[in-house]
C-alpha cells in the first residue's frame, strides 16, 4: 500500500514538497453528496486589467470558482479581496519564444465561499501581462454544508493536438467529488474536445465543457474549463487530464481542482439582546447572541474568536461565552489585550438543532479604566471564527451595542471667584452634559494637585490628599460659596464636574485662584492722595477717615475699591510714598472715570493679593491705572474684567518709565483689542510678568524702548499669536525646567527690538526668530535656548555667553550653525549635522536622546576658559577633527568619543576614563602644542597605509591602548602607556601596532611587558621579563628594519641575519636584577639560507657590542630568539655568528646546561 494512501487512512494529508504539491484542508472518509454546477458569468478577455462579471443566483454557502489564464508574466495575478489562491493552483506551461501562438502561459485558480453579496463585476490585476482571461464559475452543495478543495496540475510542451497533463499529484479524489481542470493555452486558434480524467482506482463519470473560447488580445491565448464527476473509487495515482485540439501546435499548463462537499456546522444570528449603557464596574451583560447548527452529526467547538468593536478591549474587565441563560461558562478572557480576541472553550458541543449562546461582557472597575478624561467605549460584539472538526457556514453580524461611558463630562466654563471677608465666592456656567450629576469645589493653600476618585461619591469637608472638599452642588446651582476662612490667607481652588456613572472631568482652576479674603475694606470716597485719611472709607460712600487700615490709610490687610460707583474716582500716590493694599478693585460696571496713579518715579505700590480693572458703563470712558514713572508689585494676578465689547469702554494701565511687577497672572478677560489695553509706550517701561498672558482680545503698545520679562518659577507660554499684543524688548528669565514657551513665530511684526534670554529657558516652541537689523538674540551666562526647528535665528546681532547652552532638540535632522557656543547639547532624535568650518564651543559639548551626528569634516574647536566636557551618543556619532584650545581647566571627556579626524591639543586636556577611538579612513594625527593624556585610546583606522595615526608629540595612555586596526606612528616622539598594574596595550598584531617608540612602566609588581612595535605592515614584538624591580621606572622599546649600521664591527654575519634590530632604552630611576628578552620577527626579516639554530644575540652600547646569553630553554627559531640575564640596555642584533668553530662550542656548552 503506498505511503500516501495509508496517510488518507489516517485521516490527513500532509503538505507535500515540490513533486508532490497537493494539499487537502478537509479530508473524510464519510459518503460524499454531489457538487452540483450552477452557473456562471461571461468571460473576460484583455491584458493587465480585468472586469469579470459575477454569475447570477449566488447566495451564501455557493462556491465561486475563478480561473485565469494569462500570457508571458512571471506569475499569475494576485488574489483578489476575499479570494484564496489554492494551495497548487496555479500551473505554467508552454514553450517557444514570445509571440502569436507560442510562448508562456499561466493558469490560476481562486476559491471563495459565497456571503451572498457578490453583484456587478470582480476586477483582476495582473501586473505585465500580455493577454489574459478570466471566468467565475459557481457550484453548489447541501445547505448547511462546507467545502472542501485541492489542486494539482501540470503541463503539456509537446506541441501536437492530444494535450496530455500528468499532474503532479494526487488531491485526494473520491467518490462523490467534482474535478474543475482549467487550462491556459498559448494559442487562441484550436477548439477543444474529448476532455478526461483518468486516474488508478477512481471511476469519473459525464464530464461537461464550461468554457472553451480565446482572445485576440496581445499575442493571443485560450482559456478552457471543464468539470469532471468521481462517480466511485478512490484514486490511488496522481490523475492525468487530456483533451484533444482541432488543430495547430498548441502548448500550455492546466490545474486540475478537486471540490467535494463536507459535513458543516453554521454559525448565525440568535436573537440579540436590546442596546445597554453601562458605568465602569457596572453589571455582566449580555452584549451579542449566536447559534451553532451542524448539518450532520455533531461537532466540537474548542475555541472562538470575536470582534468587539473598535477600541472596545480597553474598557473591558471580563467577555465570557456563556449558554442562552447565562448558567454555563463554556470560556473567558480577562482584560482582553486586543479587540479581536480568541477564547478557548469547554463542553460546547453543536447539534443538529439550532441552539442558541451569547457573549457576555463586565466593563472594567474605574479604578482599573484609564484617567480623566477618559473615553467612551461602544461595545459591538460578534463571532468572527471558531474552531471545530466541520467545515465552516454562515456568519454572525452585531446586533447589540452596549456603550460603557468611561468619558469625562465637559468641565464649568467661566469659572471665576470674588474674595470678601472670610469668604470666597466661586462662580461658573455648567456645561451641557445630560448626564452631569453634581459639580466638586476643591480647596488648598497651594496649587491644588489632587483628583477626586473616579466612581467615588464625595461630602463637603472630605479630603482628597491635600485637599478639602467645600462644595458639591447639584446643577441647574453654578455657585459655590466658601466660607470660614482667614483673612489675609490666599486660597486656592479647583473645580470638576461629575456625571452620573461616576466619571469626573478633567478640572479647571478659576480665573483669579487663588483668591485672598479681606476684612472691611478701604473705599475711595474722595479724589485725593493715597496717604489721607480723608480719602478714604470702610464702606461705599461711607464718612470719611474710617478706613479700616493703619491710620485709616489702606495697608497689607485691607482690600481697596476706587470707583465701586458711578462717582468719578482720581486717587494718587504722591513721591516717596510706599503704598500698600491685600487687594484692589478700579473701576466698576458703572458711568465715569476711575483711576489711580503713581505721580513719581518714587512712588510705590505693593498689592499681597490681585489686582482687577473694569470696564466701564460709560461710552468714551476710561478705568486707568497708571504706573507712569513709578513702582507696582501685585503678588497675584492683574486682571482687565468686564465683557463688553465696546471699544471706548477701556480698562488700561499705562507704563511710561515705571515697572510693573506681576506675580501671578496678566489675563485680559473678553471684550474687545482697543478695551483692553496695556501702554508702555512713554519710555524705558518694564513688565515683570510670572505667570500666564492670557488673552484673546487686546492691546499691547510696545513704543521704542519697553520691555516684557517674562520672569516665571514654571512653565510660561511667550504670547505671539495675537495681532495687537506686541513687544518691543522681550527678556526672558524664567527657571523653570520647560522654561517659556513661544506660542507663535517672533518676527519684525511682533517683536521690534532685542530678545534676550537673561537667564532660565527660553523653549521655541517649534516656532522660528526673525529679528530687524541691530536687534540682538542674546543667550546669557546661565541661560539657554531650546532650538526644536531647523531654521536658526535670523535678523538678530547673536550673542551666545560662554557659559550659555543652546540645545538642538528637534525630534528629526538639524543642522548646526556655526556660531560661537557656550554649552551646545544635540539631543532629540535624527542627525545633527555640523558645519564644515571650525565650530567652536566655549562650554560642553553633550549628546542625549537618540541623536546622531554628521561631522560633515569638520573641526570642533573647544575652547573655553573653564572645565568644558565632551559627552557623545553611542551610536552613530563621530566627530572628524578635534582641537583643544581650552586655557582653564581642562576639557573632559566621558564615555566613548570617536574621531574621524585629526586630535590637536593646543590647550588643557584631561581625559577622565573616557576612551577615544580612530576611525578615520585617512591618516589621522594626534598633535598639537600641548602633550596629550588619554586615558583609553582605540587604533580602528581603516586608511591601509602604514603609518595611519601618527603623534606629533609625545602622547600618554594611562590605561589601555587597544588596537583594532591601523598603526600608530610615533615619528621622533613617544607613545607612553601610563599603567602602571598592567602593561595597557590589546590587540597589536600585523598592521596593529606601534611603529616608533613605545614606552612603559616596570614595577615591583609588574615585571612582564611586551612592547608591541613593528615596522610597516610587519609586526616585530619584543618582550621583556624582569627576574625583580627593586625601584620602579621605565623601558622604552623600538625596532628598525634592515641590519644595524654598525653590524660590522659585530659578530653577527650581515649576510645570514635578521634584517631588523631592536632598541630598549630605561630610565626613571628603574632599578632591576636582571632580564629576560624575547625578540619576534618575520619570515620576511630574514636572509635566505640563515640557519635560526645558530643565531647569537648582540647588544651595540656606547659604541661597542657585548655578547648576550641566549636563553637556556628555548633555542633561537624562525620568528624568535630569546636571551636571558641580561643587564644592559642598547640596541639588540641578531644572526649567525662568524666567529669559527663557534657553532660546535655553542652545542657543547647547550648540551652541558641541559644535562649538567
Amino acid at each position: 500500500m503506498s505511503l500516501m494512501r495509508v496517510l488518507r487512512r489516517m485521516r490527513f494529508f500532509p503538505l507535500l514538497l515540490p513533486g508532490a504539491l497537493a494539499i487537502a484542508l478537509v479530508v473524510a472518509n464519510e459518503a460524499r453528496a454531489a457538487v452540483a454546477f450552477g452557473n456562471s458569468g461571461a468571460v473576460d478577455p484583455g491584458t493587465t486589467t480585468l472586469v469579470i462579471p459575477y454569475p447570477t443566483g449566488i447566495v451564501a454557502g455557493n462556491l465561486l470558482v475563478l480561473a485565469v489564464g494569462n500570457k508571458y508574466p512571471p506569475n499569475g495575478p494576485a488574489a483578489p479581496a476575499g479570494w484564496t489562491l489554492v494551495a497548487n493552483g496555479q500551473a505554467s506551461g508552454g514553450a517557444g519564444a514570445a509571440g502569436n501562438d507560442t510562448g508562456n502561459v499561466y493558469a490560476t485558480v481562486f476559491v471563495k465561499v459565497a456571503d451572498g453579496t457578490e453583484t456587478g463585476n470582480l476586477t483582476v490585476t495582473l501586473t505585465g501581462a500580455n493577454t489574459s482571461m478570466g471566468r467565475i464559475f459557481r457550484y453548489t452543495n447541501a445547505a448547511g454544508s462546507g467545502w472542501d478543495y485541492a489542486a494539482t496540475y501540470g503541463s503539456d510542451n509537446t506541441g501536437g493536438t492530444a494535450w496530455i497533463v500528468s499532474s503532479a499529484a494526487d488531491p485526494g479524489i473520491t467518490a462523490g467529488d467534482m474535478l474543475v481542470v482549467i487550462s491556459a493555452i498559448n494559442t487562441d486558434a484550436p477548439t477543444w474536445t474529448a476532455e478526461s480524467v483518468s486516474a488508478t482506482g477512481a471511476t469519473f463519470g459525464t464530464h461537461t465543457e464550461r468554457q472553451d473560447s480565446g482572445t485576440g488580445f496581445g499575442n493571443d491565448m485560450r482559456l478552457v474549463v471543464s468539470d469532471h464527476t468521481v462517480t466511485a473509487g478512490t484514486a490511488l495515482a496522481a490523475p492525468v487530464y487530456t483533451m484533444s485540439a482541432s488543430g495547430g501546435t498548441p502548448e500550455g499548463a492546466s490545474v486540475i481542482l478537486r471540490i467535494r462537499e463536507v459535513p458543516g456546522t453554521t454559525l448565525g444570528n440568535g436573537t440579540d439582546p436590546g442596546n445597554a449603557s453601562l458605568a465602569p464596574g457596572g453589571a455582566a451583560t449580555m452584549a451579542d447572541a449566536f447559534t451553532f447548527q451542524t448539518s450532520t452529526g455533531t461537532d466540537t467547538i474548542t475555541d472562538v474568536t470575536f470582534g468587539l468593536g473598535t477600541g472596545a478591549a480597553a474598557g473591558l474587565g471580563l467577555v465570557e461565552i456563556t449558554d442562552d441563560a447565562g448558567a454555563t461558562v463554556y470560556g473567558s478572557v480577562t482584560n482582553p489585550a486586543t479587540d479581536t480576541p480568541t477564547i478557548t472553550l469547554t463542553g460546547l458541543t453543536a447539534t443538529t438543532t439550532s441552539t442558541q449562546y451569547k457573549i457576555r461582557i463586565t466593563p472594567k472597575s474605574h479604578v482599573n479604566m484609564p484617567a480623566p478624561p477618559g473615553a467612551t467605549y461602544t461595545v459591538t460584539a460578534k463571532i468572527n471564527t471558531w474552531t471545530g472538526t466541520n467545515a465552516k457556514v454562515g456568519s454572525d453580524t452585531a446586533g447589540t451595542m452596549i456603550t460603557i461611558d468611561n468619558l469625562s463630562p465637559g468641565d464649568v466654563t467661566g469659572a471665576s471667584g470674588t474674595a470678601g471677608d472670610g469668604q470666597v465666592t466661586l462662580n461658573w456656567t455648567n456645561p451641557g452634559d445630560g448626564d452631569l450629576n453634581s459639580i466638586i469645589v476643591l480647596r488648598d493653600t497651594s496649587a491644588v494637585a489632587d483628583t477626586p476618585a473616579e466612581g467615588a461619591t464625595y461630602s463637603v469637608g472630605n479630603t482628597i490628599g491635600a485637599s478639602v472638599v467645600r462644595c458639591v452642588i447639584t446643577p441647574p446651582t453654578a455657585t459655590c460659596l466658601d466660607t470660614g476662612l482667614t483673612n489675609g490667607t490666599a486660597y486656592h481652588y479647583k473645580i470638576f464636574t461629575r456625571d452620573t456613572n461616576g466619571n469626573y472631568s478633567v478640572g479647571v482652576v478659576p480665573t483669579g485662584s487663588p483668591f485672598t479674603p479681606f476684612g472691611p475694606g478701604c473705599y475711595a470716597v474722595a479724589s485725593a492722595a493715597w496717604n489721607l485719611t480723608t480719602t478714604w472709607s470702610s464702606s461705599s460712600g461711607g464718612a470719611a477717615g474710617t478706613c479700616p487700615g493703619t491710620g485709616n490709610i489702606p495697608d497689607a490687610s485691607t482690600p481697596v475699591f476706587i470707583g465701586e460707583t458711578s462717582t468719578a474716582r482720581a486717587v494718587t500716590i504722591p513721591a516717596g510714598y510706599a503704598a500698600q493694599a491685600a487687594s484692589i478693585t478700579l473701576g466698576s460696571n458703572t458711568n465715569n472715570a476711575k483711576s489711580l496713579t503713581l505721580s513719581a518715579a518714587t512712588a510705590s505700590l505693593t498689592v499681597g493679593g490681585n489686582i482687577t480693572i473694569n470696564k466701564p458703563a460709560s461710552n468714551t470712558t476710561t478705568n486707568a491705572l497708571n504706573v507712569d514713572a513709578g513702582t507696582v508689585t501685585v503678588n497675584g494676578s492683574v486682571t482687565f474684567a468686564g465683557t463688553t465689547g465696546t471699544d471706548s469702554r477701556v480698562a488700561r494701565i499705562n507704563i511710561t518709565t515705571g515697572t510693573l511687577t506681576i506675580g501671578g497672572n496678566l489675563v485680559f478677560v473678553a471684550g474687545s483689542d482697543a478695551n483692553n489695553y496695556l501702554d508702555m509706550s512713554g519710555g524705558a517701561a518694564t513688565l515683570n510678568l510670572a505667570g500666564a498672558f492670557t488673552a484673546t482680545v487686546g492691546t499691547l503698545v510696545e513704543g521704542t524702548s519697553s520691555t516684557f520679562n517674562y520672569n516665571g518659577t514654571s512653565a510660561q507660554t511667550i504670547l505671539l499669536n495675537e495681532p495687537n499684543i506686541d513687544y518691543y524688548n522681550l527678556h526672558i528669565n524664567n527657571t523653570s525646567a520647560s522654561g517659556a514657551t513661544l506660542n507663535a513665530n517672533i518676527g519684525t511684526a511682533n517683536v521690534f527690538g532685542s530678545v534676550r534670554v537673561q537667564s532660565g529657558t527660553l523653549n521655541d516652541g517649534g516656532f522660528t526668530l526673525a529679528g530687524g537689523a541691530g536687534n540682538t538674540f542674546e543667550v546669557a551666562n546661565g541661560a539657554t535656548f531650546v532650538y526644536t526647528t531647523n531654521t536658526w535665528v535670523s535678523g538678530f546681532t547673536r550673542s551666545l555667553g560662554a557659559t550659555s547652552t543652546v540645545e538642538y532638540a528637534r525630534n528629526g535632522g538639524q543642522d548646526v550653525v556655526n556660531e560661537n557656543y557656550g554649552h551646545l547639547t544635540l539631543r532629540g532624535s535624527g542627525i545633527k549635522t555640523l558645519p564644515a568650518g571650525t565650530l567652536n564651543v566655549a562650554g560642553n559639548l553633550s549628546m542625549a536622546g537618540t541623536a546622531e551626528l554628521d561631522h560633515n569634516n569638520g573641526t570642533v574647536n573647544m575652547n573655553g576658559s573653564a572645565t568644558q566636557s565632551i559627552t557623545l551618543n553611542t551610536i552613530n556619532s563621530i566627530l572628524n577633527n578635534l582641537t583643544i584650545a581650552n586655557t582653564g581647566s581642562g576639557v573632559t571627556a566621558s564615555g566613548d568619543v570617536s574621531l574621524e579626524g585629526n586630535f590637536t591639543n593646543n590647550g588643557v586636556f584631561s581625559p577622565g576614563t573616557s576612551t577615544f577611538i580612530f576611525v578615520g579612513n585617512n591618516p589621522q594625527t594626534i598633535g598639537g602644542t600641548s602633550a596629550t593624556t588619554f586615558y583609553n585610546l582605540t587604533a580602528n583606522n581603516t586608511d591601509g597605509g602604514v603609518n595611519d595615526i601618527v603623534l606629533s608629540l609625545n602622547t600618554t595612555v594611562n590605561n589601555t591602548l587597544t588596537f583594532t586596526a591601523g598603526n600608530i606612528s610615533t615619528g621622533s616622539n613617544m607613545l607612553i602607556i601610563g599603567n602602571t598594574a598592567g602593561c595597557g596595550v590589546s590587540g597589536a598584531a600585523a598592521n596593529r601596532h606601534v611603529i616608533g617608540y613605545l614606552r612603559k612602566n616596570f614595577t615591583a609588581s609588574q615585571l612582564d611587558c611586551t612592547f608591541e612595535v613593528g615596522n610597516g605592515t610587519l609586526y616585530a614584538p619584543v618582550r621583556v621579563v624582569f627576574d625583580s624591580v627593586t625601584t620602579p621606572g621605565y623601558v622604552t622599546g623600538s625596532t628598525t628594519t634592515g641590519d644595524h649600521p654598525s653590524i660590522s664591527s659585530s659578530t653577527i654575519n650581515s649576510a645570514q641575519s635578521v634584517n631588523r634590530y631592536w632598541t630598549l632604552t630605561e630610565g626613571g630611576g628603574l632599578a632591576f636584577g636582571s632580564y629576560t628578552a624575547t625578540f619576534n620577527y618575520n619570515a620576511a626579516d630574514l636572509d635566505g639560507g640563515v640557519t635560526p639554530d645558530d643565531f647569537v644575540a648582540q647588544r651595540y652600547s656606547g659604541g661597542a657590542w657585548f655578547n648576550t646569553s641566549l636563553s637556556s630553554t628555548v633555542s633561537p627559531t624562525s620568528t624568535a630568539t630569546a636571551i636571558e640575564g641580561e643587564t644592559g640596555f642598547g640596541d639588540f642584533a641578531i644572526g649567525e655568528s662568524t666567529v669559527t668553530g663557534f657553532l660546535q662550542e655553542r652545542e657543547l656548552i647547550y648540551q652541558r646546561e641541559i644535562y649538567y
